[in-house]
């Protein structure tokens, strides 16, 4: 597994749980503690 490959998983694993926690709670501005 490369280092892009690794980027992209992760990117995907933020996209969902952000999605999750979108749901409940929608919010128009991430905050700091979503972007890591």
């Amino acid at each position: 597994m490369s280092v892009k490959d690794l980027c992209q998983e992760i990117e995907q694993r933020r996209q969902q749980a952000l999605e999750r926690k979108a749901s409940p709670y929608p919010r128009n501005q991430p905050v700091a503690s979503d972007l890591g």
